[in-house]
């Protein structure tokens, strides 16, 4: 959803596709709450990167979520 999202983003154009529609409202209206753990704010910066998004937009895409969604400690449980 993050790279569909930041591909359908044009300056001064609405956004183009679903997951860049979702994106957006997410960013004015706070209609849902975006849960991130470090791993997949790590995951997502390597994606973009591996796509060729540049490093300037990259950077500005972690930090809105590293600021704007809720930063989650996994714990995982040993069920063995």
């Amino acid at each position: 959803m993050v790279v569909a999202g930041v591909a359908g983003f044009k300056a001064g154009v609405a956004p183009t596709n679903d997951s860049a529609r979702l994106i957006h409202d997410w960013i004015e209206n706070e209609s849902f709450v975006w849960l991130v753990s470090a791993d997949i704010l790590d995951e997502y910066k390597a994606v973009l990167g591996r796509l060729h998004v540049r490093r300037a937009l990259i950077g500005t895409i972690i930090n809105l979520l590293g600021e704007e969604a809720e930063i989650r400690v996994l714990h995982f449980i040993d069920l063995a």
